[in-house]
């Protein structure tokens, strides 16, 4: 299909140098003609990314501990006091308490020890039995002991000395008296005046003081 244009419209075109289109559609100002827009474009987004966490740690705990226990106290030895154990006696060895001269110790379970004063010597002899391991006093005088005595004590275990005492009323003093007895089946004290005077008494002058076997 033709359009006519009438003739003043024509002129008019010609003079302003604008271009007529007929019958087609109007070119684009979008580009060279068979050129496609390059689409929008834009830089890649680095990948977020976040400091690596420390791993969580904590301080060792210290092994558990008690305090040490006390160490077990050993029973108390038994005693047998030796009183308790008198099988013969030249005169009576009886069990007494009492001071022995020269100390201010007083001896609850003492044995009495006869002092032959006539020139004799008394015995005394326990009987252990082969029981015990030890034996354990005191020696010496009773505080009313006279001026001047001297009382020499052989004690003997199975029939062997092994201690001789020498006790003086006036130095006077406990001697104590350590003998082992393991095995023993006796132990004798013989005891004599060997210096002074001694006078009528109901008890004997020397004892063994808390004297035990154990």
């Amino acid at each position: 299909m033709i359009t006519r244009l009438a003739l003043p419209t024509l002129a008019l075109a010609l003079l302003t140098g604008c271009t007529v289109s007929v019958g087609g559609p109007a070119p684009t100002a979008a580009g060279p003609a068979g050129t496609a827009p390059a689409p929008a474009t834009s830089a890649p987004s680095a990948p977020a990314t976040s400091a690596p966490s420390a791993p969580a740690t904590s301080a060792p705990s210290a092994p558990a501990t008690s305090a040490p226990s006390a160490p077990a106290t050993a029973p108390a030895e038994a005693r047998t006091w030796t009183h308790g154990l008198v099988d013969s006696a030249t005169r009576r060895a009886d069990a007494t308490s009492t001071q022995i001269k020269g100390t201010t110790t007083t001896f609850p379970n003492s044995t009495s020890l006869w002092v032959g004063c006539d020139g004799t010597t008394d015995e005394v002899t326990l009987a252990l039995g082969g029981k015990y391991r030890k034996l354990h006093g005191q020696l010496g005088l009773r505080a009313d002991a006279p001026a001047g005595l001297v009382v020499h004590t052989l004690v003997l275990v199975d029939g062997k000395p092994v201690q001789n005492v020498q006790l003086d009323s006036d130095d006077p003093g406990a001697v104590a008296v350590d003998a082992v007895v393991t095995g023993a089946r006796t132990v004798t004290f013989q005891s004599k005046a060997v210096a002074g005077e001694c006078s009528p008494a109901e008890e004997s002058y020397a004892v063994l003081g808390d004297g035990y076997v154990a």
